[in-house]
C-alpha cells in the first residue's frame, strides 16, 4: 500500500471516527468521489430519530467503559450501532427509548420516544423505526438471547402497571393519537435546527474511545434549549491530550462537524488536576453549540490505558413520526 494512497488515508481516518475495520472503510469509501465527506450526514427524519436516540442513551446514569455503550458503528442512510454485550445496558436502552404511557398519570406523558417501533429483535439485530418515515437505527452486537431476556423482563415490569399502554407493541405502520399529541406538545417548529448536532455526535461516538483513552463519556442538552445546546463530559486520565485531539477531530473539514472553537479553559499540567472545558459553536449556516468537559477523575480499579474498542484492522423528550 502506498503511503500516498488517498483512499488508504481516508479509510484510516474514518475508522478513527466510526470504529469500523479498516478494510470495511476502504470498501465503503471506494465509490465516493475524491474529497467527499468521509461520514455521511443523516437527513430529515433520520436525523430526528438519531437526535432523540442520543438524548435517551447518553444519559449520565450508568458508567460504561465504551462511550454510550457503543463499540463501533456503520453510518449510511440508516445507522447501525454495535453495542457492548451488557445486559444492564440493554435494559437501559429499552427503558429510555420504547414508548409507553400510564393513562392514570395526571400529565398523560408518553415515556420513551413517542412513535418508536421495534422489530427483528428475534434475530439479534434490533431495528428501531418510526412509522411513515424511512428513519431506521439498527442495534447490533448482542445475541438474540440477550434481547429476549431483556425484552421479557421489561415487558413484565410494565404489565405490572394497571392499564399501561405499550405503544411500541402497537401497529408498526402508524403512530397513535396519544403519541402524536405528545410530539406536538414537546416538539417545536424550530427544533429541527439542532438535530444535526446530536446526530453528528452519535455518528462519531467511537471517536471518544479511540482518541487518547477516555474511560467514560456522557452527554445531555440543556432543558431550556433541548437538543440545541449540548454538553459532553469525557472522564479521562490524560485530559491535555484528549481535548486537543478531539477538538481537532470534531472540526476536521472532511470527517468532522461544522463547528468552530470559541473558548478553551485549560488546567492541564497543574499540581491539582481540574476539569478542562472546551466550547464550540456552530459554523455559519448552522444552529447549536457544544461544550466539552474533560474530567481527569478516575474510578476505582481503572487503568490508564485506551479502552479495547474496535479496530479489527484486517483482522427527554418524546418524539415520533408525523
Amino acid at each position: 500500500m502506498s503511503l500516498t494512497d488517498p483512499l488508504a488515508h481516508a479509510a484510516r481516518l474514518r475508522a478513527d471516527y466510526t470504529g469500523e475495520a479498516y478494510p470495511a472503510c476502504r470498501v465503503r469509501l471506494a465509490p465516493q468521489p475524491h474529497g467527499a465527506r468521509l461520514i455521511p450526514d443523516a437527513e430529515s427524519e433520520q436525523q430526528r430519530l438519531e437526535h432523540h436516540l442520543l438524548t435517551a442513551i447518553a444519559r449520565p446514569f450508568r458508567w460504561t467503559r465504551l462511550p454510550f455503550g457503543i463499540s463501533h458503528l456503520e453510518p449510511a442512510r440508516a445507522l447501525t450501532l454495535h453495542l457492548d454485550d451488557s445486559a444492564e445496558r440493554v435494559r437501559d436502552i429499552l427503558s429510555w427509548t420504547l414508548p409507553w404511557a400510564d393513562p392514570d398519570d395526571s400529565d398523560g406523558e408518553v415515556h420513551g420516544i413517542a412513535g418508536l417501533r421495534l422489530s427483528d429483535w428475534r434475530h439479534g439485530r434490533v431495528s428501531l423505526t418510526v412509522p411513515d418515515t424511512d428513519a431506521k437505527v439498527v442495534l447490533a452486537g448482542l445475541t438474540a438471547a440477550t434481547w429476549n431476556t431483556a425484552l421479557g423482563a421489561y415487558h413484565a415490569n410494565l404489565t405490572e402497571i394497571p392499564h399501561a399502554r405499550l405503544y411500541w407493541q402497537t401497529d408498526p405502520t402508524a403512530v397513535t393519537a396519544h403519541e402524536a399529541d405528545s410530539t406536538a406538545r414537546w416538539e417545536h417548529d424550530d427544533d429541527h435546527r439542532g438535530w444535526w448536532l446530536a446526530s453528528g455526535l452519535l455518528r462519531r461516538t467511537p471517536l471518544f474511545a479511540s482518541t487518547a483513552g477516555p474511560v467514560h463519556t456522557e452527554a445531555w442538552s440543556y432543558p431550556a434549549r433541548p437538543g440545541v445546546e449540548w454538553v459532553m463530559e469525557v472522564v479521562c486520565t490524560r485530559p491535555s491530550r484528549t481535548h486537543q485531539e478531539i477538538v481537532t477531530a470534531l472540526t476536521h473539514p472532511r470527517a468532522g462537524l461544522p463547528l468552530r472553537l470559541t473558548g478553551l479553559d485549560c488546567h492541564c499540567g497543574q499540581d491539582q488536576p481540574r476539569s478542562c472545558t472546551v466550547r464550540l459553536a456552530a459554523a455559519p449556516g448552522h444552529f447549536g453549540s457544544l461544550r466539552l468537559m474533560f474530567n481527569p477523575r478516575a474510578y476505582p480499579g481503572m487503568q490508564e490505558q485506551r479502552p479495547a474498542v474496535r479496530r479489527r484492522a484486517s483482522t427527554r423528550r418524546p418524539a415520533g413520526g408525523r
